[in-house]
């Protein structure tokens, strides 16, 4: 199984908070390169997908009352974020997906 300090949740994330799906159903992520299993990630129902979608749509329509400099704030702290981050979410891009590691660290730079 991966272990990364990134990934400290397997759950949903709907409506600011981490989730466990209703019935407790997982799937597994591969490793395309080797098979191996690595991570067993929350398998979401329909209804939980729709809440997700919801909570989505709501939060889209929150960003209006705050100003496009704090809207931009937030875009520059995930920019920075990923960043700081840059060698870790390459290595789990480059197990989850099988690219090579520069250009799974790449995607960080063009994200």
């Amino acid at each position: 199984m991966i272990e990364s300090p990134l990934l400290e949740k397997m759950t949903g994330y709907i409506g600011g908070r981490w989730t466990e799906n209703e019935q407790g159903n997982t799937f597994d992520v591969y490793n395309p390169a080797t098979g191996e299993v690595i991570a067993k990630v929350a398998s979401m129902p329909e209804s939980e997908v729709k809440a997700a979608v919801n909570a989505g749509k709501s939060a889209l329509r929150l960003t209006n009352p705050y100003s496009i400099e704090t809207r931009r704030k937030w875009l520059e702290d995930i920019r920075d974020a990923l960043r700081a981050n840059k060698e870790e979410v390459g290595r789990i891009l480059c197990l989850e997906h099988g690219k090579p590691l520069n250009e799974a660290q790449g995607e960080v730079d063009y994200a």
